[in-house]
């Protein structure tokens, strides 16, 4: 993990978050003083199950994943990739341990603010009280979707159903094995689908 606190350097926050909701000057400011850049390796995991996680990440160019371990079995439950947020729900949200790891699929860039520094931003600028309310609305969004996908029966419509909001630039960077674990099908079934629906093209 690199850590790098330069100002200058530390403006992908700013403009996705003032994408969603215009910033005033001083929230700009402020985030401008609190946000860090962090750099990690392909396959180093962040954080671990039990361990507290208290950053809430933008990623400007990386792959992520969150899974737990169950009887021996690795179990992704979210991938998160370029331009997505992700933390630990419990972690950050909540001050409890987490109960996932958050592991890299790629060398990943991301820039993130402290728990206590969002706070801060909530309580003192009420566009970042906006904007926290419009995360948290995407957060259970993807979260039912999650839910939606897990409940269909058919894995090939799994597999479709994942397909419809991920474009194949990001499918192809991630290895089909977490792809099959996110939607609860065994790698082979997955590869079996994919070459049934290839054949069909």
């Amino acid at each position: 993990m690199t850590i790098n606190n330069d100002f200058h350097k530390n403006l992908y926050i700013i403009i996705y978050l003032n994408a969603i909701v215009p910033l005033s000057p001083e929230l700009k400011r402020f985030l401008g003083e609190r946000i860090k850049k962090v750099g990690y390796s392909k396959g180093e995991v962040i954080n671990r199950e039990g361990e507290y996680f208290k950053k809430l990440c933008v990623i400007k160019k990386g792959i992520v994943r969150g899974y737990f371990m169950e009887a021996n079995l690795d179990i992704t439950t979210w991938i998160s990739h370029d331009n997505e947020m992700f933390t630990s729900i419990t972690g950050f949200f909540r001050n409890r341990p987490a109960k996932e790891n958050i592991q890299c699929l790629e060398d990943m860039y991301c820039e993130y603010l402290e728990y206590d520094d969002l706070q801060y931003c909530i309580d003192h600028f009420p566009e970042m009280a906006r904007l926290y309310r419009i995360m948290i609305e995407e957060y259970y969004l993807h979260a039912e979707h999650r839910a939606f996908i897990a409940r269909v029966p058919s894995a090939q419509k799994r597999w479709q159903l994942y397909m419809e909001n991920h474009s194949l630039d990001v499918i192809n960077r991630i290895p089909k094995k977490y792809i099959a674990s996110l939607l609860g099908m065994r790698p082979e079934t997955l590869s079996r689908i994919m070459r049934q629906e290839a054949n069909v093209l």
